[in-house]
């Protein structure tokens, strides 16, 4: 065989070798995201759909911004989810290898002769790995399944961002109630320090009172600024979860209201480990380990080749023949990958089976915790506050005829104000508790009851 003919048939089994994958574009994260919490996700890649993006995260920016639209923001430019994206570029990367098969190896020599009666003797050896013909197939279907594992991990993500945000969204709503209800106790609590001031100047308060007055004063004060606090970290951790550098973002400052009736929160879950991303990831993983046994077979280790030989005598003629080459599994034959494996493989059974109680657990909790904090709720919307309201409209009739005191009217104020910054609170910990429920069943629950 010539050298051209040598060269031709190396082309030919390189190009027989390659293994073209169209580019992931995130659209199966879309789309699950779509049909588990009705949001859009985009991944960067310099398409010109980024533009369209970047126009809507500012026109939503530009309005007062409601629990939705910073989930949406959130999902369309966080930093970190972008690098999370990434995952799906590399695993693909990493199908696209297995599918590909060893270059060919090509190697020889050329001796010149010590007399001048004798011609150059040369040679040439083509070889290339004839166990691809077997382990191609089986890369292929492990980077399939760590390909899957991947998006689905992706997915997850996104989930659990969406779930942050909703979470530090109803807290941010809560603290910014709280700061303006702690103002109004402040003007209340200043109110009565200010006239038992004056009192005592007139000899009508003695001074333990007045003391008195002005320890609640300051009290009420170092109350709003751990207020302030917490709001300054709620904050920046929002615009963190959102991707934005905004100076001040603009809040809507009322939380949602109880819905009017409770999803059934039966079967949640059984639901749960059906649905959820990780747990289906967690499942991707042991079947994808268990499929990597199959290249840690004995004869894998071989490193078998199979190609030409072609060899220029001095005489003049080619010689030209089979080649092959084999490692002689003596020593190694797999048998530490195969034990590396073996742990692995229960490695990743444990941790499905750890993330499945920790699923259970999880949405026994965030139930139970959804219905304590409603039953709450709807005790102080419906027995604490109207009360509070009552009492407060007896004590301001029985003031008006001088039958009541005023430092007890203005203290059954401050009690008023504390229960609705309680009602809040207790409003609060029932969306985080919805919030933290639609996570741990992978989507939205009144989605899934929809179907």
């Amino acid at each position: 065989m010539t050298l051209p003919r040598l060269l031709l048939l190396s082309s030919l089994v390189a190009l027989a070798s390659c293994n073209k994958h169209a580019k992931d574009d995130g659209s199966w994260v879309q789309e699950t995201v779509q049909q588990r919490i009705e949001k859009q996700v985009h991944w960067y890649q310099g398409t010109e759909a980024d533009a369209l993006v970047r126009e809507k995260i500012a026109s939503l920016l530009e309005r007062e911004l409601q629990v939705e639209d910073a989930v949406q923001i959130a999902l369309l430019q966080n930093p970190s989810l972008q690098a999370t994206f990434e995952e799906i570029g590399i695993a693909q990367a990493d199908l696209v290898e297995a599918g590909l098969f060893q270059n060919p190896f090509l190697d020889g020599y050329v001796r010149f002769p010590s007399s001048l009666y004798s011609g150059i003797n040369a040679s040439l050896n083509l070889v290339t790995s004839f166990l691809d013909l077997f382990m191609v197939p089986l890369k292929k279907k492990t980077a399939a399944l760590k390909f899957e594992e991947a998006k689905m991990r992706v997915a997850h993500q996104v989930l659990n961002l969406a779930a942050e945000v909703e979470q530090t969204f109803y807290a941010l709503q809560t603290a910014l109630l709280k700061a303006e209800w702690q103002r109004t106790l402040i003007d209340a609590a200043t109110a009565a320090q200010t006239l038992s001031e004056r009192q005592s100047q007139t000899g009508n308060s003695n001074p333990l009172f007045v003391e008195s007055k002005q320890a609640e004063c300051i009290q009420t004060q170092l109350e709003l600024a751990q207020t302030e606090i917490e709001l300054i970290s709620l904050e920046q951790k929002l615009s963190m979860h959102m991707g934005v550098d905004e100076p001040e973002l603009t809040i809507c400052a009322s939380l949602p209201d109880l819905p009017e009736q409770e999803i059934p929160l039966e079967d949640l879950e059984a639901l749960a480990l059906s649905e959820r991303l990780d747990v289906a990831a967690a499942r991707k993983q042991v079947e994808s380990i268990a499929s990597i046994g199959a290249q840690k077979k004995w004869w894998a280790y071989t490193n078998g080749k199979i190609g030409i030989s072609t060899e220029h005598q001095s005489e003049g003629f080619w010689d030209t023949g089979p080649a092959f080459g084999l490692a002689l599994p003596f020593f190694n034959h797999g048998q530490a990958d195969r034990a590396r494996l073996y742990a692995e493989f229960r490695q990743a059974q444990d941790h499905l089976e750890a993330l499945t109680l920790e699923t259970k657990l999880q949405v026994r909790a965030a139930r139970d915790q959804v219905l304590q904090a409603r039953a709450i709720t709807e005790a102080y919307a419906q027995q604490v506050l109207p009360l509070r309201e009552k009492i407060l409209g007896i004590a301001q009739k029985q003031y008006n005829v001088m039958a009541y005191g005023v430092y007890d009217l203005l203290q059954l104020k401050q009690e008023e104000i504390r229960s609705q910054i309680a009602h809040a609170m207790a409003l609060r910990d029932y969306w985080i508790a919805r919030s933290s429920l639609d996570l741990y069943i992978g989507g939205k629950l009144e989605l899934k009851n929809s179907e």
